[in-house]
């Protein structure tokens, strides 16, 4: 289903409240085809301006500047390093605790690996259409792997 575009008054606000510039390409999508369609439509709710399938526990996170890559990687592959593995835990219960509290640090890792974007297309198979709002990548992206 395609929504009808937004107009310039409609765009101006929704940056002005997320705290972000556009792309113009997007600002174009949004004004001249449609505020959905193909993409996660932008929306105005109860709780503000947000896209539709986002989570708006990430709306904290549009501010931070996307990373790029190869700005985490080495942190990425030391915290993957420290999981916590059964045979180190004299007994169940403890490696448990370990294990949790290690998945809690990297579902937060996660959730910063795409800050400063929002989930425009699913494509299944863990495959994302970011689009980038911050930092030195802003624009389109497509991305492999959990995007918040």
């Amino acid at each position: 289903m395609t929504e009808s575009p937004l107009t310039e008054v409609e765009i101006v606000k929704a940056e002005r409240e997320l705290g972000v510039s556009f792309p113009e390409e997007y600002r174009a999508y949004l004004r001249e085809v449609s505020a959905g369609g193909a993409l996660s439509r932008l929306e105005r709710t109860g709780r503000g301006w947000w896209w539709a399938g986002n989570d708006e526990t990430r709306r904290g996170l549009l501010a931070i500047p996307f990373p790029h890559p190869d700005s985490y990687a080495e942190a990425d592959e030391e915290l993957m390093a420290r999981e916590p593995q059964a045979e180190a835990f004299e007994d169940d219960a403890a490696y448990r605790t370990a294990w949790r509290a290690w998945a809690d640090e990297a579902d937060r890792f996660e959730d910063l690996k795409s800050a400063g974007a929002v989930v425009m297309q699913e494509h299944g198979c863990g495959f994302s259409t970011l689009l980038t709002l911050t930092g030195s990548l802003a624009g389109w992206h497509s991305v492999v792997g959990r995007t918040g």
